[in-house]
């Protein structure tokens, strides 16, 4: 019932194209994450988001071949930190911060996939809403979302 009334209420302006995309930094924390990067990574490279941007992924002591992978992968807009004693999300993302080029920020988790035109359609709600808004979110869908309560709570 409460997400019908949720739906009834939203009076979001409608979404429009906009003439120039903004520039945007992409944040992820990333850590032991190889099984799923790759899948990640591929989901931002099919947005074709038509502004600059910019991935800056902060590997925070993995011990697997996430680092590695990413690497591999040959994208020049993606930036990776390597931290080699675990610090946590909070301190990497706060590193990733540090190092972002563009005022617009989007984090993103290693184990979410973006669909459609996720980064189109937030930018242009963002620059769409009232002056006093300064934060979106877009509908996260989590990869192992069915795996305990933790990540079905997420989704």
């Amino acid at each position: 019932m409460l997400v019908v009334t949720n739906l009834l209420m939203d009076r979001r302006p409608p979404r429009r194209a906009l003439a120039k995309y903004p520039a945007l930094s992409v944040l992820m924390y990333v850590r032991d994450s190889a099984q799923s990067i790759g899948e990640t990574i591929e989901s931002i490279r099919r947005q074709e988001y038509p502004g600059p941007f910019e991935v800056i992924l902060i590997d925070d002591a993995s011990t697997d071949r996430t680092a590695y992978i990413v690497r591999g992968m040959g994208y020049r807009w993606i930036k990776v930190l390597r931290q080699t004693k675990g610090r946590g999300k909070a301190a990497a993302l706060n590193r990733a911060l540090e190092s972002a080029q563009h005022d617009l920020i989007v984090t993103l988790d290693a184990d979410a996939i973006l669909f459609g035109d996720a980064l189109w359609s937030m930018v242009e709600r963002y620059v769409a809403a009232e002056p006093d808004v300064r934060a979106i979110s877009g509908c996260v869908l989590v990869r192992n979302s069915r795996e305990n309560w933790l990540t079905r709570a997420q989704e």
